[in-house]
């Protein structure tokens, strides 16, 4: 790469118009071993909203919804988060969200990392792949530290608070119907057996 950008650069011609500008950054940001952050957030693909959207579906349905049975619900749920998750942008110090806020949003880190302040002391940090936002949706209670981007570029997927309700309905009503279900059954045996006894 370094080689083709090097060769792209040099290559002079009265047919073509050159702009470095594009060639200059790449080439900047490999001399210098740094991320290449700004391209992967200028580009918002199928693929990283389908990547967020699992790594959402999966911390919701091992924790929240561990319950219910989770390959009817699945699909259900990661389809509504892709149509519904927005992807946000931030930059070294840029603070997400501060301390008191009401929690309104779920968010599912795709690049780089923030740290947890309650006060000015960090509370922990977390990074690509992980969701945090999750408990406030659950509890209803206000945020108790800010989130602050701690790497030069952060890509974050957010979902809201409505959008949230709605998954917890689809299992929810899942989670009722096989509970209804079961019960049907029991009452069901519970009849057959009392026959069968006659």
């Amino acid at each position: 790469l370094k080689r083709r950008l090097g060769a792209r650069r040099e290559q002079t011609s009265k047919q073509t118009v050159t702009n470095t500008e594009l060639s200059d950054f790449l080439m900047k940001s490999i001399l210098e071993e740094k991320s290449l952050d700004a391209v992967a957030a200028a580009t918002c693909t199928s693929e990283s909203r389908s990547d967020a959207a699992d790594i959402a579906v999966q911390s919701l349905m091992e924790g929240y919804f561990a319950t219910v049975d989770d390959r009817k619900n699945t699909h259900r749920v990661k389809k509504l988060f892709i149509e519904s998750s927005q992807r946000n942008k931030f930059c070294l110090d840029d603070l997400i969200c501060h301390q008191g806020d009401k929690g309104n949003k779920l968010y599912v880190i795709e690049e780089g990392s923030v740290q947890f302040l309650i006060g000015e002391h960090v509370a922990g940090t977390t990074d690509a792949g992980n969701i945090f936002g999750d408990i406030l949706l659950v509890y209803g209670i206000p945020r108790v530290a800010a989130i602050k981007v701690i790497t030069q570029c952060v890509i974050i997927w957010t979902l809201h608070s409505l959008s949230f309700c709605q998954i917890h309905a689809i299992v929810a009503n899942e989670s009722l119907r096989e509970s209804n279900l079961k019960a049907s059954k029991s009452i069901f045996l519970k009849e057959f057996r009392k026959r069968a006894r006659v």
